[in-house]
């Protein structure tokens, strides 16, 4: 056994310590890998409920423009909210997780339902733009699907333009509040 082996092995069983938690380093991408699935899975399932939703007919009776502007309103509102509003609920569900805290799987469980649910509503706002967008009549005449293309393309490039300056500059300037309320106020 070479050196890397037997500190790999010595490592190892430094972290396995029977029915205690595993050790921080694997705890930790064990939290963000269910994190990222917890992101990814709430971001899905709101596009998938927000065109489920625009397939309805209850939307149509709406100006689809301006319910496409109110979407969007709702989708900044929403994401300021959930940054401002996240320590509140944090608080307020206190005793629940501290009631909890000896049922650590259901508590895990709950957390991430909480979580989903939170993250569910400005997905599903997104999730109804474009549907929306695509009813309005006037855009019909004209060649909208050509338009619609740059404008996802432009769409993409400004979210990932977003996300590195989010997360390279804007929150190690600002800070997560004052960045999120940028973005707020950026649409």
């Amino acid at each position: 056994m070479n050196r890397s082996h037997r500190i790999h092995k010595s490592h190892a069983e430094e972290c396995s310590h029977g029915a205690d938690p595993p050790c921080s380093e694997s705890r930790n991408e064990c939290l963000n890998t269910a994190a990222a699935a917890l992101i990814l899975s709430s971001f899905m399932a709101g596009l998938a409920l927000g065109n489920a939703i625009a397939a309805s007919s209850r939307i149509r009776r709406w100006r689809p423009l301006h319910l496409y502007a109110l979407l969007e309103v709702l989708v900044a509102v929403l994401g300021c909210t959930i940054v401002f509003g996240l320590p509140v609920l944090g608080e307020l569900l206190r005793p629940v997780w501290q009631m909890l805290w000896n049922y650590q799987p259901t508590l895990l469980g709950l957390r991430f339902v909480v979580s989903f649910l939170i993250l569910l509503m400005p997905t599903t706002a997104m999730g109804l733009t474009l549907p929306v967008l695509m009813e309005d009549p006037m855009l019909r005449q004209t060649n909208f699907g050509r338009a619609i293309g740059f404008l996802y393309g432009f769409n993409t490039l400004g979210a990932v333009a977003g996300a590195v300056l989010g997360e390279g500059f804007l929150i190690a300037a600002f800070g997560l509040r004052g960045t999120s309320l940028a973005a707020g106020l950026a649409v």
